[in-house]
């Protein structure tokens, strides 16, 4: 019992994680509410200028997108300049880059490069190699970059020492009931406004949470069959005892009374026992899930969800209990003290 308790509540604590990452979109990024791109790479003068002008839209940063090839492979460099205010960068630690050669990488540029923190990086410019220093851990979405948390971002001037962009666009922090058509349509016919979405290795997360779920549900119905194997077994172990006990008065109501509390011993000591080692099970592996999706930590313990299982499981041992004491509590005194 105290195994399937762990089971259940490991799988509950990841599939709450794994909800939370999938449906909470500032924990992948997004610490803005759209992006506005136009179609040729780049937004013309008189969107920036119409989209700054509405007073729904809070806060605004343009950003440029340029490739920086590193080690054989090609990192994506964004630059991000306040239009309207500013937009703030989603942080795992550290601080957002504000001076010459300071950038904050993505986690898995980090892991990438062996780098943390403080420590000094030697990227391809085009007028030769430029030293910057990492300020910050930055978790950044996928917007036309090669990969999900292996952006570089830096402020424009030191963007500069990399060449041309071939991408930019504008990062939109939208007042509340915001219109994002009627912000298309004054933006022109050249610029389109993405919200929020998740890339691919998050959506495939979001699909094997049914599966979570199912290896949940079966769980704790197994959990539930070897609880009641043990309860029958034992009252059938235990039926002189309890023959000896009714010769001497007890009646049928205690019985069931010792069945219940049997059950609800058991039944505790489960869940003080397992509850404890399942979160712990679903924190590990929550973190082996979440290592190489860059994101911001999502694990998460759901009370609510627990104290459900835990009631449904309190009734479900009490109903066992029931169940397992009829025969006992009905069999005639004499049968039971010829048991062996």
């Amino acid at each position: 019992s105290i195994g399937t308790v762990a089971l259940v509540v490991a799988t509950m604590v990841w599939l709450s994680s794994a909800s939370q990452l999938t449906d909470d979109f500032a924990l992948q990024g997004w610490g803005f509410d759209a992006v506005a791109q136009g179609s040729a790479g780049s937004l013309p003068p008189s969107a920036t200028r119409a989209l700054a002008a509405r007073d729904d839209v809070v806060a605004m940063s343009a950003y440029a997108q340029r490739i920086v090839t590193y080690r054989s492979a090609d990192a994506d460099v964004f630059s991000l300049t306040g239009v309207k205010q500013s937009i703030p960068l989603v942080l795992r630690r550290g601080r957002a880059p504000a001076g010459p050669n300071e950038v904050a990488a993505g986690p898995l540029v980090l892991r990438a490069t062996g780098r943390t923190v403080g420590d000094q990086l030697v990227l391809p410019g085009d007028d030769g190699p430029v030293s910057v220093t990492i300020v910050g851990e930055v978790v950044f979405p996928a917007l036309g970059n090669n990969g999900f948390g292996g952006a570089i971002l830096m402020t424009e001037d030191t963007a500069q020492h990399f060449g041309v962009p071939v991408n930019s666009g504008l990062l939109l922090e939208l007042a509340p009931g915001a219109d994002v058509g009627a912000m298309e349509r004054a933006a022109g016919d050249t610029t389109s406004l993405s919200q929020p979405f998740s890339p691919p290795n998050i959506v495939r997360l979001r699909d094997v949470r049914g599966i979570a779920a199912a290896l949940a549900t079966f769980f704790a119905v197994f959990g539930l069959a070897v609880f009641a194997f043990g309860m029958v077994t034992g009252g059938h172990h235990q039926r002189r005892d309890l023959a000896v006990m009714r010769a001497v008065g007890l009646r049928r109501r205690g019985v069931l009374a010792a069945f219940r509390w049997q059950g609800l011993i058991v039944l505790a000591a489960s869940i003080v026992v397992g509850a404890p080692l399942g979160a712990a099970l679903g924190r590990t592996v929550w973190r082996v899930t979440s290592r190489n999706l860059g994101t911001l930590d999502a694990w998460r313990i759901p009370p609510v969800q627990l104290a459900v299982a835990a009631l449904v499981a309190l009734g479900a041992s009490l109903a066992v209990a029931a169940v397992s004491a009829r025969g006992p509590a009905r069999e005639r005194i004499a049968v039971g003290l010829r048991a062996e």
